[in-house]
């Protein structure tokens, strides 16, 4: 359903735990008739939604012209950027495509937005976002959260909601490349989805979600919750600006995953990751998972489950899953009275099928799950933010 197209890796900020602009090596970028091609062939296998992301997607000279592309191919697109960029041509663009752009803001503390991305940038980023909501162009934010800034969570839900977002998305670091090291454990992940799901509750009035039936509602989060990683399937593929296909950004080559030009043209790199981590994560259950997951009944539609968690701790695909997400939200809902856990679970399983593919239906992102998301109702930013603790603004 997702093609990412990494348009360059050249980045006018430098995230202290993103590795996407490549340390120390010069910028590379595709080339525009090679996005088009992987755009379209895209199409043809399926894929219905393109991001354009990077690096910094609105550095690569021919942005607008490859964004109009996909839109005239039927993608719909989505926008990954930091926000520095906005000209005049690229807002006409992102309106008549009709794209959805994500903001990447980890913080509203102009100090540490410095240190984190290392520019006193913060100004012009929040500028931009306020052109974008006056100009009528659909937007979100992305959040990276880490010890640093895990403070934060509720102070930049208000500021999503009040500057007209969409949503906000929170991602734990993933302790790789410049984030090694980071805290990416149990008990981090917890405190993350704790502060979260506060903020739906206290905010219900402000969440874009229908209820269903309770039968089908409970059966389904433990759907999402239990699926394989969605990475080189028809729910998720990335095509990078050197031309590799690669079904993670951060599952490292050595996995074997990854095909370049050499092995074929686009459509057969395509299949050939599709069909690698189709028989990575079969490894996973021939070799047998271990600890907690040799017994679970859901091992084998999990299998294993994100490798976003066991890589930086130098586990394999079938080694047993430190931070499982099904135990995880059940410990969750058991902090909240039933109403409250009723409302938690009605927003995640409606934001969770909305979005579910035709394609690859037993595959999740855990990352990108709604668990993580505040997703807001058209007109959300005229209603009161409610902090825990009753204060509203």
């Amino acid at each position: 359903m997702n093609l990412d197209l990494h348009l360059t890796t050249a980045c006018n900020m430098k995230c202290s735990f993103c590795g996407a602009w490549e340390y120390g090596k010069a910028a590379s970028h595709i080339s525009t008739e090679e996005a088009k091609e992987a755009l379209s062939q895209g199409r043809r296998r399926g894929y219905g939604i393109t991001t354009l992301t990077g690096g910094e997607p609105s550095l690569h000279e021919d942005y607008t012209e490859i964004l109009e592309y996909a839109t005239s191919i039927g993608y719909w697109t989505v926008v990954t950027t930091n926000g520095l960029l906005l000209s005049e041509e690229m807002m006409k663009t992102l309106k008549k495509c009709r794209t959805l752009v994500r903001v990447s803001i980890h913080t509203l503390d102009e100090g540490l937005h410095e240190e984190i991305t290392g520019g006193d940038t913060l100004g012009t980023v929040k500028e931009n976002i306020r052109l974008m909501a006056e100009n009528g162009i659909r937007f979100g934010f992305g959040c990276t959260v880490f010890d640093g800034n895990i403070d934060e969570i509720g102070a930049l839900a208000e500021y999503a909601q009040k500057s007209g977002a969409a949503f906000i998305r929170y991602t734990p670091v993933v302790g790789i490349r410049g984030a090694d090291g980071m805290s990416t454990g149990y008990e981090f992940f917890k405190r993350m989805l704790k502060d979260i799901a506060d903020i739906c509750v206290d905010n219900v009035g402000l969440l874009d979600y229908r209820e269903k039936g309770r039968t089908y509602t409970e059966n389904m989060v433990r759907y999402m919750l239990t699926r394989r990683c969605a990475g080189g399937s028809g729910q998720h593929m990335i095509y990078d600006c050197h031309g590799t296909v690669l079904p993670c950004s951060f599952i490292p080559e050595s996995e074997g995953l990854f095909r370049t030009k050499e092995t074929g043209n686009t459509t057969e790199r395509m299949q050939l990751v599709q069909e690698a981590a189709d028989a990575y994560y079969a490894r996973a259950l021939e070799e047998g998972l271990g600890g907690e997951c040799a017994d679970c009944s859901y091992r084998n539609t999990c299998k294993g489950g994100c490798m976003t968690t066991k890589i930086p701790e130098g586990l394999t695909v079938s080694d047993p899953q430190p931070i499982c997400m099904l135990k995880l939200i059940d410990e969750l809902c058991g902090e909240y009275d039933e109403r409250e856990a009723w409302i938690l679970k009605s927003y995640w399983v409606d934001n969770f099928t909305r979005r579910m593919g035709v394609d690859d239906k037993d595959k999740v992102c855990m990352r990108r799950l709604p668990v993580w998301e505040i997703n807001f109702r058209p007109g959300a930013s005229a209603g009161d933010f409610v902090r825990r603790g009753g204060r509203q603004s």
